[in-house]
C-alpha cells in the first residue's frame, strides 16, 4: 500500500484531531481536499484511555473541556473573512455537541460542568475522529523513519506501507529522560501503563516516584490505590507540587498569544511556561495525595539511582531514600525521539542550525508556525512550539488555533510568500 498525502500526522491524540477536523471542514468547499493521513500505532486516543499508559484515564482534565479541538473558534482572523464558515461549522464537532449527541448535556450543565476525566476527554476524541473524514484517512501503524526528498518526506511505516508527505505533524511527549545511574535498570515511567505499575507493588511498599508533574502524581495515584495502610509513597520533585495558573490574564496569554506573546523576552516566555505549565497537576489529583498519610514530598533533584539488595537506593542531595521501586516520571524530552525519527540529512540540518541538539534550542527553531524552520519540509512539532509561537500550542489550550496555524502553511506550500501573515489576507489557493 501507498499515501501520498499533504499532511502526515504521527499520534492520534488531541492535536491530530484537531488538524483532521479541521481540515474536514476546509475540505466541505475544496475542489481538492487537503489529504491528510493519521498514522497510530496503538488506538485513537491512546494515551488518554488509560490502556496503554501515561495515565490511569481517571484523572481529571487540567483544562475545561470546553476548550475543545475548535477553540477559540478564531479561524477567520487566520484565513480571511471569507472563510467564516470555517468557524460556523466546527461547533458541530464541539464538546458541548459531543454531550449532546451522547444525551449528558443537560446533565452535564446542571452538575455544575465539572472537570472531566482523561477517559471520557480520549472519548470525545474519538467521537471526532469518526465523524471528521473529509479528505482524513487513519491508518494502523509505527513510523519507524522520516526522510527528507526535496521538499517532501518519505517514510515506510512498521506494517511495510510508503508514504509521501509534503509536511508532517509530529505530536507526542517525545522520550522520557533516564534517571542518573538508571541505565540497565528496568524502572517503570510515566509512560507505563498502570497496570504494570501496581503488579509490582505489595501492600508495605515504599515507592519513590521522581518528578512532580502530572504524570508523577498519577503513577503516585496508582500506587495508593494498591499498597496497604503500611505502605508508603515519596515524590521527589524539584520544586513544589502545585495546580495550574488559572487567572484571566494568564488565560489570555495561551488564547491569544498575538496580543502580547512577541513583546516578552525569552527568559521571560520559559519563566511563565514554567510558572503555569511545566509540573503542574490537576486541583482534585493535589487534594487527593494532600489528604493521604501515606504521602511525603522530599523537594530536590535526584543524583544517582541503583539495585541494592531486593529494591534501590536512590540519592537526593545529601540523602539516600531505600525503596521497593523506583518510577521514573522526571519528564518528557523531544530530542531523542526527534533523533530516532528522523534521516541523517535532517538531523545535520538542525545541529547546523543550533548551538545543541537538545529541547532548549530546538525550541529556538521553531517558527510561529510551529514548525522546524531549518528543514525545508514543514515538520511541525507544537510541543517545542510555547516559547515561540505561544504557551498554548504545546498542550490543550488553543487546539483550534493549533490546526488554523498547521493547515494554514500546508495550503501556502505552493505559494511565493515564505512567511504566513495570520490575519491579514485570505489565501488565493485555499479553494481550489
Amino acid at each position: 500500500m501507498r499515501y501520498s498525502v499533504d499532511l502526515l500526522c504521527i499520534g492520534a491524540g488531541a492535536k491530530a484531531t484537531a488538524v483532521a477536523a479541521k481540515a474536514h471542514v476546509l475540505n466541505s468547499r475544496r475542489a481538492n481536499p487537503v489529504r491528510v493521513l493519521v498514522v497510530e500505532k496503538q488506538a485513537p486516543a491512546a494515551h488518554w484511555t488509560g490502556q496503554y499508559g501515561y495515565t490511569s484515564g481517571s484523572e481529571h482534565l487540567g483544562t475545561r473541556p470546553e476548550k475543545d479541538i475548535g477553540f477559540p473558534y478564531q479561524s477567520e482572523a487566520a484565513f480571511g473573512p471569507e472563510f467564516a464558515f470555517v468557524d460556523d461549522a466546527m461547533p458541530g464537532l464541539s464538546w458541548h455537541s459531543y454531550l449532546r449527541d451522547a444525551g449528558q448535556y443537560g446533565r452535564w450543565i446542571d452538575r455544575g460542568a465539572p472537570a472531566v476525566s482523561h477517559a471520557r476527554f480520549g472519548d470525545y476524541l474519538c467521537w471526532v475522529q469518526e465523524r471528521a473524514r473529509n479528505g482524513v484517512t487513519h491508518h494502523k501503524s509505527g513510523v519507524a523513519r522520516l526522510r527528507l526528498s526535496g521538499d517532501s518526506w518519505e517514510t515506510v511505516l512498521e506494517d511495510g506501507t510508503e508514504v509521501t508527505a509534503g509536511s508532517v505533524l509530529l505530536t507526542g511527549p517525545g522520550r522520557m529522560q533516564p534517571l542518573p545511574g538508571s541505565d540497565g535498570l528496568d524502572l517503570p515511567d510515566a509512560a507505563s501503563p498502570r497496570s504494570a505499575i501496581t503488579s509490582r507493588v505489595i501492600a508495605s511498599s515504599h515507592v519513590v516516584v521522581v518528578g512532580g508533574g502530572e504524570s508523577a502524581a498519577s503513577s503516585a495515584r496508582a500506587v495508593l490505590d494498591a499498597i496497604g495502610p503500611c505502605g508508603r509513597v515519596t515524590i521527589v520533585s524539584p520544586g513544589h507540587l502545585r495546580t495550574r495558573s488559572e487567572t484571566f490574564q494568564d488565560n489570555d496569554f495561551y488564547t491569544n498569544p498575538e496580543a502580547g506573546w512577541p513583546e516578552k523576552t525569552w527568559d521571560e516566555r520559559i519563566d511563565f511556561i514554567r510558572r503555569t505549565d511545566r509540573g503542574v497537576v490537576s486541583p482534585q489529583l493535589l487534594e487527593r495525595l494532600a489528604g493521604d498519610d501515606r504521602v511525603a514530598v522530599v523537594a530536590g533533584r535526584v543524583s544517582g539511582v541503583e539495585r541494592f539488595l531486593d529494591g534501590y537506593r536512590v540519592t537526593v542531595g545529601g540523602a539516600v531514600l531505600a525503596a521497593d521501586l523506583v518510577i521514573n516520571c522526571s519528564g518528557f524530552r523531544l530530542a531523542p525521539l526527534l533523533e530516532e525519527l528522523l534521516d541523517d540529512r535532517s538531523i545535520a540540518l538542525l545541529r547546523d542550525a543550533g548551538p545543541r541538539f537538545d529541547d532548549a534550542a530546538l525550541a529556538r527553531l521553531i517558527d510561529d508556525d510551529l514548525r522546524l524552520a531549518a528543514l525545508p519540509a514543514p515538520l511541525f512539532v507544537p510541543a517545542l512550539a510555547g516559547p515561540q509561537a505561544g504557551p498554548g500550542f504545546a498542550n490543550l489550550s488553543i487546539l483550534g488555533k493549533l490546526a488554523d496555524r498547521i493547515l494554514l502553511t500546508v495550503l501556502r506550500r505552493d505559494s511565493a510568500a515564505a512567511t504566513p501573515a495570520y490575519g491579514t489576507k485570505a489565501i488565493d489557493a485555499v479553494l481550489r
